[in-house]
């Protein structure tokens, strides 16, 4: 029969195997998302030479040009969020936009003022943040209560936000 104890340490090897697994496949998923931009943005710009990052990096990918340097920071979205650029060095997703109170707590992304502030070449310097797949609205605050919808032709701070489905249009337009 299993007393406390056995049972106790079943149950920690059991969680601790759970989370190792969902870090697992967290990683690959992470990985097969920035293989699938990569391979598109090699096919749109068949002489860049592409740069890939780790996820926790101020930017996920760098192609490099003869005349260019893009960089790109990919955000994961879902369809029915939002992601709104609060002010000049903070961008939040709201996550359940439906549910949305002016209590609710905000998920700011990591990096952003980071990413705003590279200037680190010779080259003329390109920055996109790519939300992948989508999400429902990109807003940008003008101030405490006023919104303006960001399209992917509009840059903010010299940045294209700029959903999957757009990315090749920006890409293209240099």
């Amino acid at each position: 029969m299993l007393d406390f104890w056995d049972i106790s340490i079943i149950s920690l090897v059991v969680f601790i195997v759970l989370v190792f697994t969902i870090k697992i496949l967290i990683r690959i998923r992470y990985v097969k998302t920035i293989n699938n931009i990569s391979a598109k943005v090699k096919e749109i710009l068949p002489n860049g030479i592409i740069r890939l990052y780790e996820r926790e990096n101020v930017y996920q990918i760098q192609v490099d040009e003869q005349n260019l340097i893009t960089l790109i920071k990919v955000i994961l979205s879902r369809e029915e969020y939002e992601f709104i650029i609060t002010n000049s060095n903070k961008w939040t997703v709201n996550n359940n936009p439906l549910q949305w109170t002016r209590k609710s707590k905000p998920m700011f992304i990591s990096d952003s003022d980071a990413f705003i502030n590279i200037k680190k070449t010779d080259l003329p310097l390109r920055k996109i943040v790519l939300i992948y797949p989508s999400c429902k609205r990109v807003i940008r605050y003008l101030n405490e209560s006023d919104t303006i919808m960001v399209r992917e032709k509009d840059t903010v701070n010299g940045i294209n936000f700029v959903q999957w489905i757009d990315l090749e249009k920006i890409l293209k337009n240099q």
